[in-house]
Order: C-alpha cells, then structure tokens, then sequence
C-alpha cells in the first residue's frame, strides 16, 4: 500500500521532519499492524519524533496543530487523512491522494476525534540540505554544458525528448518490476480502469517479439542521448533509428487496440515521443551522407547502454529481492513472542548489589518494567542506547523506570568519563531531571574540550557510589557498555537498543500491576 506511506511521508515533509523513504517504508510494512494508527505511532517512536497518539474531544479542533493524521467517517467506512487546518476550511488527503475540503462545522460531523500529531522540526534537515546541492549541482552542470556544448535547435529538441524518455523508461521498468508509482498509477488510471500499466508491459508486446519493452526504450533513448552529448547530431543516423523503430511502434499500438484492448499511457507516451522526434528530424534538411566513424561510434555506444542497461535491470531485480528479504526478516525480528523468548535466555545473577542510596534512577517510582542500563560516557554506542532510554522515558516514563548503571574507572577521578560520571551524580542529588538533561547534553555534543579542563574536589560518596556500580557490573559478568536488563533479564543480543520501543507498549499491557517480569519456563 505505497499510497499510505506516500501519505506519511508527505506529512512529515509539512512537518519539515525528512527521512530516508527506503527506511520509512521498512518500518510501516514490517509492522504487525500496518497499516493501523499503532504502526505509524510506533514508527515514528522509533525514528525519534516525537508524537502523540491521543483520542481529542471534537471541540478541541481549533487547539490542534496545522497538520495532523486522523480518521474520518465516510458513508460508514474509516478513512485515513492527512489534516491541513486553515483558518476558515479543513483539507483532508485520503490514501488515494484525494484532497476534499470541509467547513469546521462539517468536518466535526465526521470526525472520530482519534489523531497523530507531531512536534514540527526547527533543526535543518542534513538530508534536505544535501537534496539541494545535488539539485542545485545538476542545475549548474546542465548551465555550463548549454554555455560551452556547440548545441543546434534540432540536437537540443532531440536530447531534450530523449530525456523525457529516459524518465518514461523508468516509470516502465518500475511497472515491469512490480514497483508501485504514484505518477505511474495516476498516468495509467487515465486511460485503466485498473489503474495499472503492468498487464500490457508484461504482456507479449515486446520489441521485435524478444526484448521488453523497458529494455527496448532505455536502450534507444539513453542511447540516443549519449551520441549527442559525445558524437554529435548525425541526421542519416538519427533517420534510420527513427524509421527502424516505426514497425515496434505500430506493432505496439496494433496490440494495445486489438489484441489486449487496453491502453497503457506510458506506451502511448513513449509512441507520442518517437513521432515528435521524427517530426523534428523529417523536417530539418536532411543530407543523406554515410560517415563510417560516426556510425562505429554510435553502434558502440548502443552496444554499451544494451550491455549496462541489462546489467542494471540484474542489480534492481537483486536489489528487490534483497528488499523482500529484509522485509520478511523485519516481520519475523519484531514479532513480540520471539522477542520474549530471547529476553528470557538470561538472567543477572546478583540483582541486588547496589545499594538503595546509591541507585541513580529517572521515571516511575512504582515502574511496570525497570531496565538497568549500564553506560560509559566515551562508549560510542551508549549514544544511540541512551537516545532509546531518553526516548522510552519521554513515552512511558509513567510505567517505566531506567536505573542507570555507571561503568567507569572510579579510582581515577580526574579521567574524563568518570569527570562526566561525577558531575551527572552531583546534578542527580540537587535535581534528578537536570542530571538526565546533562547526560542527553553530553550525549548529543561530546564537546570533549569543555570537559577536559574541568577539576574538582569529588566526594568521597560520589567516588563509593561509582565503586558500587563497578562492582555490580564485576559481580554480574559485564565487561561491555552499552548493557541493557529488563526486570534483571538481559536485552537479546539480537535486538539494537532502540528497537525495544517497538515492543514497550505490548509488555507494559502485559506486566501491568504485576511489577517484576517472570520467566514463563
């Protein structure tokens, strides 16, 4: 369903939050639940955006952000939308890409009131930065190259056609492939009832009856905007292409009309494209001369994109296997009675050998599910697990309690992670939330410099309190930073920190008043 993932992506864009599609996609289809309000929820969980998933009194309308998700009622039928508040009017986009709009009055009558908002990101994005310099790249390069290239009209018309089918080629290779398209699906409804192209480019029209059709049109328009570029215009050349290809085209339109009786608008695009190319070339003067070298190197040419064309088709089919793999691992890796069973393989052996006075512990004080997570200033990837821990406090910190578990050398005070140590437990005994904003702090800038020149005098307390976290850490095996235990149960090597989020929500709902999690074996 690309239509709903097209429709998530879209609203994070307005909400200028910009993700890789590929992972999106990842994510949303390997849900249990997609598509459901709980997958796009949890979805966003784990990429770190902040949203809320609430059910909102009707008259609560006009306090709701701009732009929020939501489900509205339609002759009976639940309908996923994509809200655009304005001042007088709301816009609603459905899955099918359909924008209705509705007076505030009218849009309370269907309205179901259940919502997905999202905090809007002020932090420019790195990945829309770099999309505008590649943009902002090809705009120059194709500058320079209309500047110095000695381009004539015809040759001009001709590439500027041959990249318009280069476009097209690959709307039909996504087709072919079974990759779904919202402009493809949009051209081909036009003329499908279906709304598919794929029947007819996967039939038998094929060019001479061997090659299909995606191949056929890369090969002859990347081919014919390369000889440009590199040979030059040649209208002897550029004739017979266009004459040989006029049988592959009626014998396309034959089949269309005749034998499949229907239209594909991208075959008819790529036919209309020919016959401009043909009318540009049968119009200009023509010169019928035979230059050997031009056509050495025009055939050489077209030998090259055939040979890398078929090449690439290999990579992309590889590639979408590759994808439907991971996907399928996906599904397997977060169903929750697999993760469970992990979890259960092992369990601390001395759970209660720090002290009460010295637990260093942020959320619930009567917690669902405590997590011990051990951590070290300078481990690189307690970063990502102290993301993961920040962001199950921001959504469960009413059901969950994270005991944080210092791992640092504590008989040298003046080493830089137990500096960062002492300095969150002197934070923690004033104010346990400015402790936790030290350590996101630090976790995000790692301004080393800063940290390097700071001295202190730290209590002899401070120093016990670190000792007895090392020794729990000695006492129970652990020799590694970042180390993850649920209710004394140790996180499955299997799974990344930040993964456990996906499956909060389930044990909280089933641990519930229960308080300490027991191995069902």
């Amino acid at each position: 369903m690309p239509s709903f993932i097209n429709l998530i992506n879209d609203f994070l864009l307005k909400n200028s939050h910009s993700l890789n599609k590929e992972d999106l996609n990842l994510q949303l289809l390997s849900h249990e639940d997609y598509p459901s309000f709980r997958s796009v929820s949890d979805t966003f969980d784990y990429f770190g955006i902040e949203n809320l998933a609430a059910t909102v009194p009707v008259e609560a309308l006009e306090q709701l952000p701009e732009f929020f998700l939501t489900l509205i009622n339609i002759e009976g039928k639940s309908i996923f939308v994509s809200v655009h508040k304005t001042q007088n009017r709301i816009s609603c986009k459905s899955t099918e890409k359909k924008s209705q709009q509705y007076s505030y009055a009218d849009f309370k009558k269907i309205w179901s009131g259940t919502i997905i908002a999202v905090e809007k990101n002020t932090v420019p994005s790195n990945a829309k930065n770099r999309q505008i310099l590649v943009v902002l790249g090809i705009a120059a390069a194709l500058t320079l190259l209309t500047l110095f290239y000695p381009f004539s009209l015809i040759s001009a018309l001709i590439g500027l056609l041959a990249l318009i089918g280069i476009y097209i080629s690959w709307l039909i290779t996504k087709e072919e492939l079974g990759i779904r398209d919202t402009i493809t699906a949009t051209l081909c409804s036009t003329l499908n009832e279906k709304g598919s192209c794929s029947n007819i480019i996967n039939s038998e029209v094929r060019f001479l009856g061997l090659i299909p059709l995606s191949t056929a049109t890369s090969v002859f328009f990347v081919s014919q905007l390369l000889v440009l570029l590199f040979i030059g215009l040649d209208p002897t050349f550029f004739s017979i292409a266009l004459l040989a290809a006029i049988p592959a085209v009626l014998y396309s339109l034959y089949s269309q009309a005749f034998v499949l009786k229907e239209w594909c608008a991208l075959c008819l695009a790529t036919a209309l494209l020919l016959f401009l190319e043909m009318g540009i070339v049968f119009t200009a003067p023509l010169l019928l001369t035979f230059n050997a070298t031009y056509w050495i190197k025009a055939l050489l040419c077209i030998t090259l994109v055939s040979l890398g064309a078929n090449q690439a088709k290999m990579l992309i089919e590889k590639n979408i296997a590759l994808k439907k793999s991971e996907m399928d691992f996906f599904k397997f890796k977060r169903n929750y009675g697999l993760f469970t069973s992990l979890l259960y393989k092992k369990q601390l052996t001395n759970t209660n050998h720090i002290p009460p006075h010295h637990e260093v512990r942020f959320g619930s004080d009567n917690p669902v599910l405590t997590i011990q997570a051990v951590t070290n200033p300078l481990c690189g990837y307690c970063t990502d697990a102290f993301k993961a821990y920040f962001s199950l406090l921001e959504k469960h910190g009413t059901d969950i309690q994270i005991q944080f578990i210092f791992s640092v050398p504590y008989e040298k005070p003046d080493t830089l992670s137990t500096k960062i140590a002492l300095e969150a437990l002197e934070a923690y005994s004033r104010d346990p939330k400015q402790a936790l904003l030290l350590l996101k702090e630090w976790f995000e800038k790692k301004n080393i410099s800063e940290w390097e020149n700071k001295s202190g005098n730290p209590s002899p307390e401070k120093l016990q309190l670190l000792q007895s976290h090392r020794s729990w850490c000695d006492a129970n095996g652990i020799l590694y930073t970042p180390a993850t235990f649920i209710n004394s149960y140790q996180y499955p090597n299997e799974y990344k920190t930040q993964e456990f989020i996906l499956f909060a929500d389930e044990m909280i709902g089933e641990f519930r008043g229960v308080g300490i999690l027991v191995n069902p074996n």
